[in-house]
């Protein structure tokens, strides 16, 4: 925090932009599904991708947050 950064994992609402961009890396990347672990620069007002995560860890609050998720998506 000192630094400027904040790693948010909850409570949290992303941007319907910042979403947008995790939903583009995934399918750059011909995936079905991954865990896009994005960064926001408050001064340019942009978001980057740092990562697609084609294998993340499903355990906790992650897995109860995918399986709500892909019963959510529409056929």
């Amino acid at each position: 925090i000192h630094t400027g950064w904040v790693y948010c994992r909850e409570g949290f609402e992303a941007p319907e932009e910042g979403k947008q961009l995790a939903i583009q890396a995934v399918t750059a990347l011909d995936l079905n599904f991954g865990a896009v672990d994005l960064i926001y620069n408050q001064h340019y007002n942009q978001f980057y991708v740092l990562e697609v995560n084609t294998a993340p860890g499903l355990e906790g609050t992650t897995l109860t947050n995918y399986v709500k998720a892909i019963k959510n998506v529409k056929a």
